[in-house]
This record gives structure tokens, sequence and C-alpha cells, in this order.
């Protein structure tokens, strides 16, 4: 009277086809993670060097210039100390009594970054390095 019990399982076949679905799933998925990761880094980016051409700005309103001593952002930037907020861009500066232009460089480069480095002058004109695939108006 010794039956065997039907046994439950899994068979290959059906845990191939899951690992299939998965692949897929994550081969879909994985690249559009990556460009929103991307599009984070460049809104940091862009941020930072609003940021630091305002406070550039302020330098000039207080001081009467943006090359001023007493600019503690343009001091910043000219020891290598001022980034964006999570170190993806050090921004650095060329700067003179009336005019600036702003870099964002970037630091942790991967292979999306289609802009490259952001710039921003004291009349608000908006750019990319000269390497970019994509124009300053698609990266701004």
């Amino acid at each position: 009277m010794n039956r065997i019990k039907d046994q439950t399982g899994f068979t290959l076949i059906e845990l191939m086809i899951v690992v299939v679905i998965i692949s897929i799933l994550a081969a879909v998925g994985y690249p559009a993670y990556q460009s929103q990761v991307e599009k984070g880094h460049l809104s940091e980016g862009q941020a930072a060097l609003t940021q630091f051409a305002s406070q550039l700005e302020r330098c000039y309103s207080r001081f009467g210039a943006y090359n001023d001593g007493e600019c503690d952002a343009l001091t910043a930037a000219n020891n290598d100390n001022y980034y964006s907020e999570n170190d993806t861009y050090k921004i650095t500066v060329d700067a003179d009594a009336n005019t600036f232009e702003a870099t964002a460089e970037r630091e942790k480069a991967t292979s999306l970054n289609k802009c490259g480095d952001l710039t921003l002058s004291h009349t608000g004109q908006k750019g990319v390095s000269s390497g970019a695939s994509k124009s300053a108006d698609k990266c701004w």
C-alpha cells in the first residue's frame, strides 16, 4: 500500500522561462534607469552652476567686481573647492572685474553624458563643452 505521492515543484523548462523573462525586463529597464540617473546628474550640474553664478552676482553687487578677493565663491572655485552637491561637477570660473564664465566640469563621467561640461556667463548665456554631442538648448 505504498503509494508514491505526487511530487510538486518547477520543471527546468519553467525555471528557464522565468529567467528569460527577467533577463528581458532587465535589458529594457536598466538603460531607462541609467537615462534617468544621467538626467539627475545633469540637473545637479545646472543647479550648482546657477547657484554659483548667483553668488558671483551678489559679489558684484556688494564689491563692484566679480573677481574681488573678498568674494568667497570665487575664492573657493579658484582653490578647486567648489563642487556640486554630490561632487558630480566641479565648478571653475574665469572672471575679471566685469565679466565671468563659469564652467561645471564633469568629475564623475559616464558614457551616457552627451552634454559634457556646462557653461554659464555673466550675461546668462548657457552653453556646453565643445565635445558635447547635444546642443546647449537640449542640455539646459
